[in-house]
């Protein structure tokens, strides 16, 4: 009777594991035939708890937080292989159908405290916050631009190409100075960077912080990225200074970007989102940029809508 029972179990058992090998099997094959191109490993950096957020946000607890968090990233490079991927917040690399390519090694950084007593006087009307976001423009002239180009966003953990679209928003100031409203073209970061505009050409200085997270008290700024030919993503700082947009009309490109190419890899610039703490990527980023504008664009109106008498909302 026992070995009946035991038998029956087994069978159960088998049974009950066909379905998940099947649903396996079925899954392996989505993976297999998903579109190449583009999947990153999730990294999630952990939020600081109650009290290390208490600590961080007294102003004269700051430089202390910072160089706690040096120390420890000190300590933690110090103890393995500069070859072992870095655990950010970010994307670390492109990678086709799943396999890992590359992937950057520890970044060695060092963290700074932003001087805000540096910063340039402010125009009038342009509002920049205690982390140097710029919120609100100065006065101009305000045109919209329809977008084209290459873009790079975050999507379930990983960092995917697409194309760029939508209208960029720029305010052009009498004295050349532009404001360019979210930047890159897939962010949902709704700040300003600020440039300048001589005879054709723009300039946007690098490292203007976009966006400040409560959770990790750290900005992301607009930085110069390159994706390797082998797929690497990293943060290239020295490689400019600033982004250079040229003039033809109505037309605006970005200069010394180009989208990455799966079917022929190179190293490819890009204009991107980069946390400042620790050097991560976002996912975000625009290259092969072209704006052109768009005379009969309409942004859509922020004026509430009185309601008839005797209607109810």
């Amino acid at each position: 009777m026992g070995k009946k029972i035991t038998s029956f179990l087994v069978f159960a058992a088998m049974l009950f594991a066909l379905p998940m090998n099947a649903q396996s099997v079925r899954a392996a094959k989505s993976i297999k035939d998903a579109r190449p191109a583009i999947y990153v490993p999730k990294t999630v950096k952990k939020p600081l708890t109650v009290i290390e957020k208490k600590e961080a946000s007294e102003p004269t607890m700051l430089l202390t937080a910072v160089e706690k968090a040096q120390a420890e990233k000190e300590a933690f490079i110090a103890s393995r292989p500069l070859s072992a991927p870095r655990n950010g917040k970010g994307l670390k690399a492109l990678t086709e159908l799943g396999t890992p390519m590359n992937v950057r090694g520890i970044s060695t950084r060092t963290l700074t405290v932003e001087n805000t007593s540096e910063r340039p006087p402010l125009k009038a009307g342009e509002t920049v916050d205690a982390h140097g976001i710029i919120t609100a423009p100065a006065e101009g002239v305000t045109k919209f631009y329809q977008r084209a180009g290459t873009a790079y966003f975050a999507s379930s953990g990983s960092m995917s190409i697409g194309t760029q679209s939508g209208v960029v928003e720029m305010v052009e100031c009498e004295d050349g100075t532009v404001y360019i409203k979210k930047i890159i073209s897939r962010s949902s970061y709704e700040t300003w960077v600020k440039g300048t505009k001589s005879g054709n050409t723009i300039t946007i200085p690098a490292k203007q912080p976009v966006y400040y997270s409560t959770d990790y008290y750290a900005t992301i700024s607009l930085r110069w990225g390159l994706i390797s030919a082998a797929g690497s993503i990293s943060v290239v700082d020295d490689h400019a200074d600033a982004f250079t947009f040229t003039i033809d009309g109505d037309v605006i490109s970005l200069e010394g970007t180009a989208g990455y190419d799966t079917s022929a890899p190179a190293d490819s610039y890009y204009m991107g989102l980069f946390w400042d703490d620790d050097d991560s990527n976002t996912g975000l980023g625009d290259a092969a940029t072209v704006w052109t504008y768009d005379p009969e664009y309409e942004p859509a109106s922020t004026e509430l809508i009185e309601l008839p008498a005797g209607v109810t909302a």
